[in-house]
């Protein structure tokens, strides 16, 4: 199982922000929520990815580093809320449909799960944090022989 935290995402999430030159203030909150999750500070990334989300709604980074934040720290039903808002805004953006599968397989949803991981693939094939999952959700399942074919 991945992690919605891994190191690579903060990168890409901190790199989106040179993007598309969204207002400083909004910049500059987002950075400062990149920074505490990188911190391992979940509370105070939520906070600074909810004024975020309060500056600017249809940015799906701050909507996704919110659900990062919520997913790490709880609650995991508001860090559900968030991921898909972030898809809402971001329908093409493989690592919200990995992380929103990351929650929904730690809370049980393995159906959910599966079809999330997939649809990553999909948006991003060949992906491998994709089809590894993808492939333990479909092994925690029962259908061995349906993972071992998506290896």
């Amino acid at each position: 199982m991945g992690d919605a935290l891994e190191s690579r995402v903060v990168r890409d999430l901190d790199s989106a922000l040179g993007r598309g030159s969204p207002p400083g203030k909004l910049v500059a909150l987002l950075k400062r929520s990149v920074r505490a999750l990188a911190e391992n500070d979940y509370k105070a990334a939520a906070v600074f990815a909810l004024r975020a989300v309060d500056l600017a709604a249809e940015n799906p980074v701050a909507s996704h580093l919110l659900a990062i934040a919520l997913d790490k720290g709880g609650p995991h039903a508001e860090a559900l809320e968030m991921y898909e808002r972030a898809l809402a805004r971001a329908p093409h953006d493989a690592q919200i449909y990995l992380n929103l599968g990351l929650l929904a397989w730690r809370m049980g949803m393995l159906p959910s799960a599966e079809r999330l991981f997939s649809t990553a693939h999909k948006v991003r094939p060949g992906w491998l944090p994709a089809i590894v999952n993808q492939a333990n959700t479909v092994r925690d399942q029962g259908r061995l022989d349906d993972a071992i074919e998506l290896l």
